[in-house]
């Protein structure tokens, strides 16, 4: 494959001394801010909600779903299941 037929598929942008590298990849691929730390917990009630959606991969529910969803207080550490249809 010819150099001008990488850079073209590389990227659409300017491109720097190095021919595999332009300004545009290179802004996208600066750091973000880090999360929280795991030590960083909810201080009352519904401040902080874990949430996940799972599935019965071969057997549905007694009631017929397939999906369930499951809601965490990170406070009071209660958990809430709502069946999915």
């Amino acid at each position: 494959m010819e150099e001008k037929a990488v850079e073209g598929l590389l990227c659409k942008g300017e491109i720097e001394v190095d021919k595999y590298n332009c300004i545009s990849c290179n802004e996208e691929k600066q750091a973000r801010s880090s999360f929280p730390g795991k030590d960083t917990r909810a201080e009352e009630l519904l401040e902080i909600i874990h949430t996940d959606v799972c599935d019965l991969i071969e057997v549905e529910s007694i009631g017929g779903s397939k999906y369930f969803l499951i809601l965490v207080d990170d406070f009071s550490r209660m958990a809430f299941v709502c069946w999915l249809q």
